[in-house]
């Protein structure tokens, strides 16, 4: 069993904010030609002490400003975004303003996870270093600050390096997840037993394939040779731990809201 939940979430809803689409036989060696879609996820996670806090922000209409490196990104990855998608305009749905989000957990500073973060007037950026530096321009949070209580005896020290309390209070464990980019960081929130993984992999049925990886999407991660690694690292936690739940930031299927 994993550790005792320390009872601060109470929810978790997962948002689809816009998505890329590509094919494939065209990432691996043997699949089947089948388009696929890859939503950009951003997770609100329910705090009864702090609050609305997000992780990720998708994608938003900053996908389509002018450039080279993100006419090339669409090229790569066609981008589906419309009216509805932006993170802000899902939680207005639901109800929640932009004003009660004070922190906001970034994995990654790439497109689909750093889209919406100018939507919010007031937080704290909460990501690793190397994320916190790569950050777009523009972007102004109340204050940016990297995990630093650095946990040596939670049960995930056995499968990863660096495993980091967020909030002081066990609620938010950030996991350093290095291959895709570096600096990538996932997130273990044991009220749900829930492990967001972020680019990890494009989605649970695609892990058997990563072998199997053509040369390009293998050159757009940092380090495959790590990518393989932490793959490796959360397929042995789920092996050791099967009631917890994988998300990775780009699986196919529905928005979800998930309850201890």
């Amino acid at each position: 069993m994993v550790e005792k939940m320390p009872g601060k979430v109470t929810e978790a809803i997962l948002y689809h904010c816009g998505y890329c689409t590509n094919n494939l036989a065209v990432l691996f060696r043997g699949a089947q030609w089948e388009k696929r879609i890859f939503p950009a996820l951003a997770v609100r996670i329910c705090h009864k002490d702090l609050g609305n806090i997000l992780y990720d922000t998708g994608y938003s209409e900053s996908i389509f400003q002018k450039g080279v490196f993100l006419w090339l990104y669409r090229q790569v990855l066609p981008v589906c975004f419309k009216k509805g998608d932006r993170i802000d305009e899902k939680l207005a749905l639901d109800g929640v303003s932009r004003e009660s989000v004070k922190y906001i957990i970034l994995s990654h500073n790439h497109p689909d996870h750093t889209g919406g973060l100018s939507r919010f007037p007031e937080y704290e950026l909460v990501a690793l270093k190397e994320t916190l530096k790569g950050v777009p321009p523009g972007i102004n949070p109340e204050s940016r600050r990297a995990p630093e209580r650095l946990l040596t005896n939670h049960f995930l020290c056995r499968y990863f390096e660096q495993v980091y309390d967020l909030f002081g209070d066990g609620s938010l464990i950030g996991i350093r997840l290095d291959g895709h980019c570096k600096g990538q960081m996932g997130l273990w929130i044991p009220d749900l037993k829930l492990f967001l993984a972020a680019d990890a992999c494009w989605g649970k049925d695609l892990v058997r394939h990563t072998l199997r990886m053509r040369l390009a999407p293998r050159l757009i991660q940092r380090s495959f040779s790590q990518y393989k690694d932490t793959l490796r690292r959360i397929c042995r936690m789920k092996r050791d731990y099967p009631e917890i739940q994988v998300v990775f930031s780009h699986e196919t299927g529905r928005e979800q809201r998930l309850w201890p």
